[in-house]
């Protein structure tokens, strides 16, 4: 425990000296070969791509607590464990804010059937993606990067 705590507090810390005040967590959810992919709304910033589960890390949480809270509030879907970071990426937010997003393996507590138990509440559709879907979906190349790290045996 004490050694995730350190890894964390150096994440935040190298990501605010670099000028990233705006922390966001990302889960990689994987099922039998395929990940998790949420389409966001089309009327939301950045409208109709697809995006991990994701969400922004409030004053006074870790971002475990950030990826678990998020993984609920978008999915349905609980997280038993954090398995790892599989990378992290910058971007501009829709307030023009440096961004950070970590992106983490996520085990969950109970492992759902494919296609059933994703509750969406914030996105409109979502999908199951395997690695020959990445190249066709619309999502930025971030995203993309991140899940074909993913792909490649970075906490496969």
């Amino acid at each position: 425990m004490a050694d995730s705590v350190i890894v964390e507090t150096e994440l935040v810390s190298a990501a605010n000296r670099d000028g990233a005040h705006r922390l966001v967590v990302g889960a990689i959810v994987a099922q039998e070969g395929r990940v998790l992919l949420l389409k966001r709304r089309s009327d939301d910033f950045m409208g109709g791509i697809y995006e991990l589960p994701s969400g922004k890390v409030e004053a006074e949480e870790t971002l475990v607590q950030a990826l678990s809270r998020e993984v609920v509030e978008e999915t349905g879907l609980e997280v038993e464990n954090v398995k790892g970071l599989v990378d992290s990426f910058d971007y501009q937010s829709s307030r023009d804010e440096l961004t950070r997003q970590f992106n983490f393996k996520v085990s969950l507590q109970t492992p759902s059937e494919l296609e059933r138990e994703v509750g969406l509440s914030e996105h409109e559709a979502f999908c199951w993606a395997g690695p020959t879907d990445l190249d066709r979906l619309p999502m930025t190349e971030s995203t993309r990067g991140t899940v074909k790290r993913y792909f490649n045996g970075s906490g496969n």
